[in-house]
């Protein structure tokens, strides 16, 4: 069985299949439960940054905008390794200025406890990040789709 994971709001969402088929959707409140529930699972594939770096851009990032050419702007930089020391915004910004030379966007810093709790787990050689939009454009060929929020973009995704 694989496992496709992704956080919201105060909890996360796992998309299990086997075979290449959809076997089940659920809900979890923690990382940890979500991990529990699914001991069994050969592949956990996680819409979250997991090897956070002390400052600058990571090449995993870097790596998705090359091969989302004309779509690169889905890709946003994870928040240096220090940030998650932090619960203040602000505070955060300070910290990833002063040592990457740039600011870290609202969306990074709202995923900060996701990492967290995601990291937690980083020894686990099933847990493997993901990113959605680099997995759609490999699975149409390696061409770009339609913008996700358009109607042609989402049924290209439901076609991939």
């Amino acid at each position: 069985m694989q496992v496709g994971v992704d956080g919201f709001k105060k909890r996360w969402v796992a998309i299990a299949i086997t075979d290449s088929a959809f076997r089940e959707a659920r809900i979890f409140p923690t990382f940890g439960e979500l991990m529990t529930g699914y001991a069994n699972a050969r592949v956990i594939g996680v819409d979250m940054p997991i090897a956070l770096v002390e400052k600058g851009d990571r090449e995993a990032d870097q790596a998705a905008r090359d091969f989302l050419k004309g779509q690169s702007s889905s890709v946003f930089n994870a928040p240096p390794r220090p940030v998650l020391a932090t619960k203040d915004y602000t505070e955060a910004q300070e910290i990833s200025r002063r040592i990457s030379g740039k600011g870290i966007s609202k969306q990074s810093f709202a995923i900060v406890p996701k990492i967290i709790e995601v990291g937690e787990f980083i020894g686990d050689e099933r847990i493997h990040e993901v990113h959605p939009e680099v997995s759609f454009r490999l699975l149409n060929g390696g061409k770009q789709l339609g913008r996700k929020k358009t109607w042609g973009g989402l049924k290209a995704r439901i076609g991939c």
